[in-house]
């Protein structure tokens, strides 16, 4: 459960900072996600912009989809990282010069998510499916939490960006230009199965 004020969110951003064995294990990914989450979704699916141009493209899109809605809200919230409100919230990366609310990395994750779901429920199995879905949920959460631990984001920026991007993929999947390109994707995916390249869930 989230905490209800922001001193209480904070105090658990302390926490976390404060959880040396969590730092460790999530201090390399925090700073490779600075730049760069969607090659953990290429490794977990094992697909790329030669492999699969088509799906990489519809996850850049959703990224750069989720970008735009995103700092529309910011705007409107316009809500003080932890570290500008709490001098002992210590980022471990340089923070961001605009608001917190909602999480761009949490929504932009949480959207790869969606549309990869979509487009490998085609190709899959239901044990595979519920494998790779999970990872996929797991993988995106784990993003968006990393931010909380590089004391950059509240845990409410965290659950508002997850949220956006259901609301976000919502619309975008009934679009009829969007479904086409997903239809493609998942023929794209199909015509790799029948040529040998496959995820291999273990």
């Amino acid at each position: 459960m989230i905490p209800t004020t922001i001193e209480e969110q904070i105090e658990e951003l302390i926490k976390k900072q404060e959880n040396t064995e969590q730092i460790e294990i999530r201090y390399p990914q925090i700073i490779a996600e600075v730049r760069d989450f969607v090659g953990l979704f290429e490794n977990l699916c094992q697909y790329g912009a030669h492999t699969h141009p088509i799906t990489a493209d519809l996850v850049a899109t959703v990224v750069e989809i989720g970008w735009d809605v995103v700092q529309y809200y910011k705007e409107i919230f316009a809500r003080r990282r932890p570290s500008v409100i709490n001098p002992y919230v210590r980022p471990l990366i340089r923070v961001p010069r605009f608001a917190a609310y909602p999480s761009g990395h949490a929504t932009q994750a949480h959207l790869v998510k969606e549309i990869l779901k979509e487009i490998l429920s085609c190709v899959m199995g239901d044990e595979e499916r519920f494998v790779i879905e999970q990872r996929l949920d797991e993988t995106a959460e784990r993003i968006g939490v990393n931010r909380e631990y590089a004391g950059v984001h509240y845990a409410s920026d965290t659950h508002s960006g997850m949220c956006l991007a259901h609301d976000i993929w919502q619309v975008a999947s009934k679009n009829p230009t969007f479904i086409r390109f997903i239809k493609a994707a998942q023929e794209e995916w199909a015509r790799s199965e029948q040529s040998g390249l496959s995820i291999i869930v273990r």
